[in-house]
């Protein structure tokens, strides 16, 4: 029984775990392959180690460049379409917010809700 709650636990923490993959996906799901054009997308670090990674990157075929430098400046994030970006958003201006994803915030107990512990999401990347 222990094992089985231990599983139940991690796979839901497992499932919140991974939000720059996420994020990567919903902005190719929604905008990417409806643009039909070329875009750029910036990808912050929070994004890059939490699952946007070059095996996401399935339109660079179609012209997608996929940006993940460290320390830009204000003035460089106008050459980007998209951003895949921690929140709170630093250097928002031009920019709206279409999407956020949840991260992984810790574990949780409820003692009315089998097996009582459980992975708490909340809201961790922009797109």
């Amino acid at each position: 029984a222990t094992v089985l709650a231990n599983v139940l636990v991690f796979s839901a923490a497992a499932r919140v775990n991974y939000p720059g993959g996420v994020a990567l996906r919903a902005l190719h799901d929604r905008w990417g392959y409806a643009l039909n054009a070329a875009a750029t997308v910036h990808i912050d670090d929070r994004a890059a180690t939490t699952g946007a990674s070059r095996f996401g990157e399935e339109l660079v075929d179609e012209g997608w460049v996929y940006d993940k430098r460290d320390g830009l400046g204000l003035d460089a994030f106008g050459d980007f379409d998209f951003r895949l970006a921690e929140l709170p958003l630093k250097h928002a201006d031009g920019f709206d917010v279409v999407a956020t994803v949840d991260g992984f915030a810790g574990l949780g107990v409820d003692f009315k809700r089998p097996p009582f512990l459980y992975a708490r999401a909340e809201p961790a990347l922009a797109v």
